[in-house]
C-alpha cells in the first residue's frame, strides 16, 4: 500500500497496472476460471481503493484535528 502512496501520474499507473497483473498471473497458474480471477481482481481493487480512500481521510482528519484549538 506505502508504494501505491509513494507514487503518482504514470508511474502510480504503471505500478497499479503491475501489481493486477501480477495477481491475475498468480489466480491463472492457480487454475482459476476467467470470472474467477476477473472477480478477485474486482475485489482486490476495490479493497486497495477503499484502504487509500480511509488513509487519505484519515490524514485530513489529523490535519484538521493539528490546526484545531479550543479557546478558552
Amino acid at each position: 500500500m506505502r508504494e501505491l502512496e509513494n507514487v503518482h501520474g504514470d508511474e502510480a499507473l504503471h505500478y497499479w497496472k503491475t501489481e493486477c497483473r501480477a495477481l491475475m498471473e498468480r489466480l491463472k497458474n492457480l487454475g482459476c476460471s476467467e470470472d474467477a480471477i476477473r472477480s478477485q481482481v474486482m475485489a482486490f481493487q476495490t479493497e486497495v481503493q477503499v484502504e487509500m480512500m480511509r488513509r487519505y481521510s484519515d490524514r485530513l482528519a489529523a490535519e484538521a484535528q493539528d490546526g484545531y484549538t479550543l479557546n478558552s
